[in-house]
């Protein structure tokens, strides 16, 4: 117990020290993000299997909650190794409207490893690593991605149905194809969950810190309300 208390001790510090490290970005900004997320298990018949399927969607507001800005649409399909490893696979569909009024389409092919690290009586540490092969409408060639996102959820001792969540997602383009090799995005997150019969709902503040090649780095402050079935 004692090495997996510092084991967390130690990711969930790296996650702070990333945080902190970021909070000086030139421009700065507000916004809200509510996320739907929907799990199952596929049958065979009357019988589960180790297959999974995921679908999660989102819309995105910024610049003062001013419209809606991105909408992500995405499905997945995985496989469960055992109660602590499992795979995954799909398409995503990503649509950003910029300041300047234009909107472009992004298309995402992705592989995921999600792996439980550590389970405690009351808490869990969680880790979801994801490649990307993205494509943009009227832009040549293919951008990867590496996503690496650590997660703990722990009950509140007063009421089990309350959780506390404590977060932190970096972004790395593997690849120059049209983003800037190296370090792109960062996303802080901390906050309550709640769970009510087959729903769990998620109120979260999160600190985006992005990085733009050759424009200042810039970060959202930012309301997210998930929504997980």
């Amino acid at each position: 117990m004692k090495t997996k208390s510092c084991t967390a001790a130690l990711i969930l510090g790296a996650c702070l020290g990333l945080f902190s490290g970021v909070l000086q970005a030139a421009n700065n900004a507000g916004g809200a993000w509510t996320t739907m997320y929907k799990s199952g298990v596929l049958h065979q018949g009357d019988t589960g299997t180790s297959w999974r399927y995921g679908l999660y969607a989102d819309i995105r507001y910024t610049d003062r909650l001013e419209g809606i800005n991105q909408t992500t649409l995405l499905p997945g399909i995985g496989y469960r190794l055992n109660s602590r490893l499992s795979f995954w696979g799909g398409y995503t569909y990503f649509r950003s409207s910029v300041h300047e009024g234009t909107t472009y389409d992004e298309h995402r092919a992705f592989q995921q490893v999600s792996w439980n690290m550590v389970y405690w009586t009351d808490a869990r540490q969680q880790s979801r690593t994801r490649l990307e092969q993205r494509f943009r409408d009227g832009r040549s060639g293919t951008d990867l991605r590496l996503r690496q996102q650590i997660r703990l959820d722990a009950q509140l001792p007063f009421n089990p149905d309350i959780k506390y969540i404590l977060g932190d997602e970096v972004f790395f383009h593997v690849s120059d194809a049209w983003s800037s090799q190296g370090y792109g995005q960062n996303r802080f997150y901390t906050g309550f969950g709640w769970d009510y019969s087959n729903v769990t709902v998620e109120a979260l503040y999160m600190h985006q810190h992005y990085r733009i090649h050759s424009l200042p780095d810039s970060a959202n402050h930012l309301l997210v309300l998930n929504f997980k079935m």
